[in-house]
């Protein structure tokens, strides 16, 4: 203000000075109301900053749930990367940070308890004076405005929002079939259909679908006593493309054969052999027990065929599937017990088909397949016959083929079961977009 008065004085002493006494508060209004704009103008910016910041680091968290101490971490590196003019560690703390579920149908968020399951992540990116980050002002200083006042801004990511539990990629013909009695139980999950025939998604008499969504881009034929819940197409606007359109085959997949024409595993209890290249499939019969230790298996060239009665199980396993007929055979009685990795490259990948083959993929009747992570067979048909289950039993399960059948091979009576929790349950790869910021 002391400027302002001398600037007047000087004006006073001016030979003009009956002008002066018009100008000079003229001067001091002007200037005002231009500090007032300039700094207007600058709260605006640092808000829509704070908006970006709150949002990139929602998103960067969700996409790395439910692990919450790595969601946690996340949210702040990407914050700290958005950071303008801000002190460091300041605009979002672990205090402004909160989890909680996302409802779809009401677009509401829901806290959630330290132990409770969460699906999304809330941020408030602010600069207050309390945390001694607000944003200073301009031209305000000269009034006596030190700062533009508490600002905050809040963004809700979601995980793994509309990602579907089952894909079919098909562009035309029959993408999903559901045989008599046969069954898809999604619970929270999305099914998703690409082609764009009318027959789609075909389902015989007492077929079931339960999903969060049953989306095509062509139509459905539906014979009687079938249930289809929700609707086909009811609140859904997209089909969801390939989700791991980008995801690179593994490093080993190129390595050399470990073993060639390997003779059946007949009747052992065997550890095989971590990363490993199978040249010419590898058979499991004889009652056998095969334990994958965690690692990547290639098989090339030849089926991975499980006889009755035998078993493979692994934790933290990618399978990778390469050359002409590489397909997978589980014959009757078969039983299956794998997890995909939860970390790396290609996390929460179980099966992954080489892009420039496909097949058919049988799992034939009463197999018992229990299968957390993702079947990827993007050239590829899935076949589920004759009471077979698939299921996840405590994480994800996803199925990205081609086409997939489920019961059609089977005459008797048969009623095959496809069960999947959550995909937001899923380990995320850093291929895949896997979040959403919905608020």
């Amino acid at each position: 203000m002391k400027g302002f008065r001398r600037l007047g004085r000087a004006f006073k002493r001016n030979e003009n000075g009956s002008a002066a006494l018009i100008v000079g508060p003229a001067m001091v209004a002007l200037l005002g109301v231009t500090s007032v704009s300039v700094d207007t103008m600058n709260a605006f910016t640092a808000k829509e900053q704070l908006l970006t910041t709150a949002q990139a680091a929602a998103s960067a968290a969700a996409s790395v749930m439910p692990d919450r101490n790595k969601a946690a971490e996340a949210a702040l590196t990407y914050a700290e990367a958005n950071l303008k003019g801000a002190p460091p560690g300041t605009v979002v703390t672990y205090e402004d940070i909160q989890f909680g579920n996302w409802d779809k149908a009401t677009h509401t968020f829901t806290p959630a308890g330290a132990g409770d399951a969460a699906n999304a992540i809330r941020v408030t990116a602010s600069r207050t004076s309390a945390k001694g980050n607000a944003v200073p002002t301009i031209f305000g200083r000269v009034l006596g405005i030190d700062s533009l006042g508490d600002m905050s801004m809040s963004a809700t990511a979601s995980r793994f929002d509309g990602l579907p539990c089952i894909n079919a990629l098909a562009d035309s013909g029959k993408g999903l079939t559901l045989s008599s009695k046969a069954k898809i139980e999604m619970g929270d999950c999305p099914v998703h259909v690409q082609s764009t025939s009318s027959d789609a998604l075909t389902l015989d008499s007492t077929a079931k679908i339960t999903a969060e969504e049953v989306c095509l881009n062509g139509g459905y034929v539906r014979r009687s006593s079938n249930e289809v819940t929700p609707e086909p197409g009811m609140g859904c606007t997209t089909v969801a493309q390939d989700p791991f359109v980008n995801l690179p085959p593994p490093p080993t997949s190129s390595d050399s054969c470990l073993f060639t024409n390997k003779p059946p595993i007949n009747g052992e209890l065997l550890g095989l052999i971590q990363n490993a290249v199978y040249c010419g499939g590898l058979h499991i019969t004889g009652n056998s027990t095969v334990v994958l230790p965690p690692g990547v298996y290639t098989i090339r060239g030849g089926k991975l065929k499980v006889d009755a009665g035998s078993t493979l199980m692994g934790e933290g396993v990618t399978i990778y599937l390469t050359g002409n007929d590489t397909v997978l055979d589980f014959s009757d009685s078969a039983n299956i017990n794998l997890s995909a990795p939860t970390e790396g490259p290609h996390a929460g990948i179980l099966f992954f088909q080489d892009r420039n083959y496909g097949g058919q993929h049988n799992l034939s009747s009463n197999v018992n397949a229990t299968l957390d992570g993702a079947l990827y067979f993007p050239a590829g048909t899935l076949n589920v016959n004759g009471n077979s289950t698939v299921s996840a039993a405590s994480s994800c399960l996803m199925i990205v083929a081609d086409s997939i059948n489920i019961d059609t091979k089977v005459t008797g009576d048969s009623a095959s079961t496809v069960t999947a929790p959550n995909s937001s349950l899923c380990p995320p790869s850093p291929y895949v977009k896997r979040s959403v910021v919905v608020m």
